[in-house]
């Protein structure tokens, strides 16, 4: 009989050191984020190779200290009923952004209702995320930002909306000269 060797490390951590985006995904107990709000995470803090400097072992699973593109990281990981979660704690709260009044808001694909000039995401992982800014008649804004980073923005109007209004004034003018 042949008795295969026990694996040094967890599901978890292969799923970490493999980068298997997925599988870490679904192992963290009571995500409130999307996936692509995870991937952005994983990519902003975490380089192509993933190093675990220490494994503690705990009461109720352990804790891992993983060097990160960021600084180090400690992770929770928690054993129920045989299973391994991770228990996700990398937020930022209260993440407000100042944009004009009615526009949307877009991170990682989940939109942010604007109804009075500031935008307030309550709870994101630690990341920089692509944030896309729209209003009808003004050109549209996209830049990475740092969630967290205090944010006001002003959007130009469309060259669209501009022609629309140099003609009102030119038909306008000739309305007045030919009065």
């Amino acid at each position: 009989m042949f008795v295969r060797p026990k694996d040094e490390y967890t599901a978890f951590e292969k799923s970490l050191k493999e980068r298997d985006f997925r599988a870490l995904y679904s192992m963290i107990i009571n995500k409130d984020f999307t996936y692509g709000v995870f991937e952005e995470y994983i990519r902003y803090n975490f380089g192509d190779e993933i190093y675990i400097k220490e494994k503690h072992k705990t009461e109720d699973g352990y804790i891992l200290k993983v060097d990160s593109k960021t600084g180090e990281k400690t992770l929770k990981i928690k054993k129920i009923k045989n299973k391994l979660y991770w228990d996700f704690d990398d937020y930022v709260y209260d993440w407000t952004l100042k944009v004009p009044l009615y526009s949307t808001v877009e991170v990682c694909g989940v939109v942010y209702e604007n109804k009075d000039g500031i935008v307030t995401i309550e709870k994101i992982p630690f990341a920089t995320y692509n944030v896309k800014i729209k209003l009808k008649g003004c050109e549209d804004y996209q830049n990475r930002i740092l969630a967290g980073q205090k944010l006001e923005v002003k959007l130009e109007l469309s060259k669209e909306v501009v022609d629309r209004c140099k003609e009102a004034i030119y038909d306008f003018l000739k309305f007045k000269e030919m009065q």
